[in-house]
This record gives structure tokens, sequence and C-alpha cells, in this order.
């Protein structure tokens, strides 16, 4: 049939068309009138216009005007077509029409949800990523530490991002790699919130593994699902600013203890004069008075007379320069010095100096100082547990006191290089000493 008393534009189709969008439209408009109208199914095709000449396509849109025309005056009494062929046209039209602006409605919302979902989405992978920034932050800051605090200071914080990070996570649970990043994210929670050290070992261990696979995650993500800006409210730009800076606050308190714990440990005596030796609680006797060394010649003979005046004497023994014994166990420091930490004696060139009484104490602040050269150790390292003044009564002067009859008791004996290697300052409050070694200048090699 055509409506044109001509050839119609497309001849063997007859007259009824109507404009769709592409054959993959007519692929849902063919489905749709299977069902709602089968006895027009098998009359309908599609013709795609593509290598129409623009004269064509404008003979093609005239004869659907005409079609559409017929399906809008239908029931017009005047306009309207009379005869079975002309109402069957225009019937054809209108349905065909209704049911192709069905598919467009169901269509366009599809799309407008498939928009909506997919911002949805984006937003849920923004608010992870953000929350995972925070938490990745703090777990690293964790890592390599000689200590932990029960309960963890940002407890609270990290519950709140456990909740939502999951809770975002569950929302992108058609992306890639999914439960792996679920359980690494648990992992990296059990290790940041384990009040167990024992725990907290075994996940410390794994833990570069399990941030590693969760920021694999996030970045697959992002590749597939993209990002774009406006997704956060001010509210919570707010919030994780906060959040970031509740993390480098504690990653800073975290570092600065750890680094003054490290301190007080490297400080800490080696070998068992700092575990075994403890400090005279006898009254300090009269200082050393200041004297030359005596050479190996008369070594023994001033040893014997000095022993025999103060076992008259009933005093302790000052300066005695002994010839080393076989069965001392005595530590090598340089080419020319060596020290019994046990014995509390100094062996300079082969000649033996003793401290007794309160000087061992003192001697005891040299044997450590020689131990860790160049380290500085303060009062409470000493006096610490483990420290070689533990069981002492030292007031809060007395490292600073210590280091300088330490270097008085050397330089009476003659060991003016060693003694000017004996350091002492004061910082906040709190005295330290080291001992330069070997000295910046002087002979002792």
């Amino acid at each position: 049939m055509s409506l044109h008393e001509g050839k119609s534009v497309i001849a063997g189709h007859g007259a009824i068309l109507i404009g769709i969008e592409s054959a993959a439209f007519f692929d849902h408009l063919k489905e749709l009138v299977d069902h709602e109208e089968p006895e027009l199914a098998p009359d309908i095709c599609v013709i795609s216009t593509a290598g129409f000449s623009p004269a064509m396509k404008v003979r093609v849109k005239g004869e659907a005007n005409a079609s559409q025309s017929i399906a809008d005056f239908l029931g017009c009494e005047e306009y309207g077509a009379r005869d079975a062929v002309g109402q069957r046209i225009g019937w054809s039209v209108r349905r065909l029409t209704e049911l192709a602006e069905m598919i467009r409605a169901e269509l366009q919302s599809g799309e407008t949800a498939e928009e909506i979902r997919k911002v949805m989405l984006q937003r849920h992978l923004r608010l992870l990523s953000e929350c995972w920034a925070v938490i990745r932050d703090i777990a690293l800051s964790e890592t390599d530490l000689l200590f932990f605090t029960v309960p963890q200071p940002l407890s609270p914080l990290l519950n709140l991002l456990r909740h939502h990070a999951e809770q975002h996570l569950n929302a992108l649970q058609d992306c890639k790699q999914h439960q792996q990043a679920k359980e690494a994210l648990e992992a990296v929670f059990e290790f940041l919130l384990s009040g167990d050290a024992a725990e907290r070992d075994v996940g410390g261990e794994f833990l570069p593994v399990n941030i590693q696979h969760f920021q694999t995650f996030v970045d697959r993500a992002m590749v597939t699902i993209g990002t774009m800006d406006g997704l956060l409210t001010d509210e919570e730009k707010a919030f994780f600013e906060r959040a970031a800076t509740d993390a480098s606050e504690h990653a800073a308190r975290l570092k600065k203890k750890n680094a003054e714990i490290r301190a007080r440990i490297d400080a800490l005596p080696h070998g068992k004069s700092g575990a075994s030796a403890a400090p005279s609680s006898q009254a300090e006797p009269p200082k050393p008075q200041p004297a030359a060394s005596p050479t190996k010649q008369d070594t023994a003979q001033s040893a014997d007379a000095k022993s025999a005046a103060n076992k008259v004497a009933g005093v302790s023994k000052v300066v005695a320069a002994t010839a080393p014994s076989a069965a001392a166990e005595w530590r090598r420091v340089c080419s020319r010095l060596s020290l019994d930490d046990n014995g509390g004696r100094v062996m300079l060139d082969g000649v033996v100096h003793d401290f007794e009484g309160k000087t061992t104490q003192q001697f005891m602040l040299l044997a450590l100082l020689s131990k860790r050269a160049n380290h500085w150790h303060t009062l409470e390292t000493l006096e610490g547990s483990n420290g070689p003044w533990s069981s002492g009564d030292c007031t809060v002067h007395a490292l600073g006191s210590c280091a300088t009859k330490v270097r008085q008791a050397l330089r009476g004996k003659g060991m003016d290089v060693l003694a000017s290697a004996v350091k002492t300052r004061t910082f906040k409050g709190d005295p330290q000493a080291k001992l330069v070694w070997p000295p910046t200048s002087g002979t002792v090699g």
C-alpha cells in the first residue's frame, strides 16, 4: 500500500513508516510488539537510512509524517480516514508509536539509573579511599616499634573508620579482588586494635602484604570505576582533614617516644660489668692527689710500700701502680688503653691504676662510656633497671658531678688525654655524658 499516488520511496514495504533510533532499538521494539500486538510482528522490519541520499531521506520523512498524520486524525470526523484500510494504517502507526515511546522511556530510565549507580559507586570508592589513606598512615607509623600503647590511643577514630570502610567496601563487591581486599582490611585492623603483643608481632609480619593487597584493590577500582570532583560534602572533607592531622600527630609521638627508648637501649652497658657491678655505699675517700705515673721499674716496690702503709693506717688505697694480673679480664679499648670492668682498673701503657671507694662509681661511668664511644648517656639510663647504678642513691646532678670527678681522677694519675675525652653537657635539665674516643687530639692511639 502507498499513501501517495506516485511511487513510494521504499517500494514493497507498505505505507506505515515511523522513525526509530537504531537497529538495537528495533530489536527492543520487535520484542515488545511480539508480546503486545503479535498480529503486527510478522509484517514489520527495520530499514537503515544510512546510505540514503539527502533527497531520499526527505521523502522518507515525508511518508513517515503522512503515516503519523493518519494516526493523529484517526478519530477526527473531518480529516480522519473513513475506509477500513486507512483506519488500519492509522491504528497501526499509533500503536507502534506508543510501544516505541515505552521503549524510549524505559531505556532513558535505565540509562539514568546506570548513571546514578555509577556516581554512587564512585562516591563509595572515594569515601573508601579517604578512609583507607588515614588507616594506612596509622598502620605504617606503628611498624617496627619497640612498644605500643594499650588501649590504642586512636581506637575511637579507627573503629569509626572501620565501620565506614567496611560499608563502602561492601558496595564495591562486584570489583575484582574484593574478597582479598576484605580479608586484608580485616587483618590490618586486627593488627592495629590487638592488645596482645604476640598477635601484634605475628600481624606485623604480614602487615606490608595486607597493605599492598588493599592498596592494589583501591587503585584498580579507581581505573575501572573512575572518580570525579564534588563527590564529598564539606563536612566529610573537614572530617578527613582532622583524621589525617590526628594520624600525623600520633605518628610523630610514636617516632619521638621510640627514638628515646632506642637511645636508652643503645646506652645500656654490654657485657657483665653493667649487670654485676654495684656502686659502693662507702663514704667517699680523700680525693686522689695529682701524681706522675710510675715507671715499670719501680712499679712493684711502689705497690708494696703503699699497700703496707694503707694496712697500717686503715684507709683505702689511693694511687697504686701494679703489674697487670694474668687472671684479670681486661678489655682492650685501643693499643695503649685497656679496662678491667669488674676490678675498677685502668691500664695505660702497661701501668695499672686502681680506683676504690666512691670513685668506683666514677670508674663505672668511664667503663660504660668507653663501650659506647661518641654516644650520650643520661642519668636515667644509668639508674634504670639494667643500669650500672640501679642500686645506687644518685642525685639529679650525679652524672655531671661524676664525669667531673672522673676527669679529675684521670688527670691525677697522669691520663690527661683520656680525661679530656670525657665530655658532659646539660640538655633540658638532664645531665648527659659521653666519651669522644679516640680523642680528637692527643697521642693515645
